[in-house]
């Protein structure tokens, strides 16, 4: 590789870093925005797990939602921890040389019907039912959350695919108010109560 595309890539690494960091501020400052709107504190969104628990009493959801997706968050990740690492420490910890990296394989296949494969197999059933409470959670909230700016189930689908483009529009359309009928506080109980 030339000096010339080396340069290129460095530059095109640092012009995608910098966009990443405009993005993560733009959405900083107008889900905080957002939340200001909806007279909750906007700095609850830099704190983690906190900012889950207001839009969880944002999106008028019991408290039962936010515990399950607490039980789910740390499960995503465990469940990927737990099968990273048995598979590497199981191949590669002690291995010191590529037959040693062989052995250590020959090894896993011979106990894999076992015990490692089955722990994999759990781990990995953890790991995607964690994933999808979570996701339910979520697109319930965020369908909440939309109708709570009186808006149509295809701005939710928006907030969900497209989130930087559509919590720009509820943050800085002037027009955005928040809405606390009686009527929409009953749709939401029959949307949370539906999931």
């Amino acid at each position: 590789m030339g000096y010339e595309e080396q340069l290129a890539s460095h530059i095109s690494n640092i012009f995608s870093f910098c966009f990443q960091i405009a993005i993560i501020i733009f959405s900083v400052i107008a889900i905080s925005m957002t939340l200001n709107k909806l007279g909750k504190p906007g700095w609850s969104i830099i704190i983690p797990f906190y900012n889950l628990y207001i839009l969880n009493k944002v999106a008028k959801l019991s408290n039962i939602w936010f515990i399950f997706g607490m039980i789910c968050t740390p499960g995503i990740y465990f469940g990927l921890y737990c099968m990273i690492t048995g598979m590497y420490s199981s191949a590669f910890q002690t291995a010191t040389s590529a037959d040693d990296i062989a052995e250590s394989l020959r090894m896993i296949n011979e106990i894999g019907p076992d015990i490692f494969w089955p722990m994999m197999t759990v781990m990995l059933f953890i790991t995607l039912l964690s994933y999808l409470f979570y996701t339910i959670w979520f697109t319930v909230a965020v369908i909440n959350y939309s109708r709570l700016f009186k808006k149509s189930f295809w701005f939710a689908l928006g907030l969900l695919c497209v989130p930087y483009i559509f919590i720009g529009i509820l943050a800085f359309d002037k027009r955005m108010e928040y809405s606390d009928d009686d009527n929409l506080v009953n749709d939401i109980e029959v949307t949370s109560k539906i999931f």
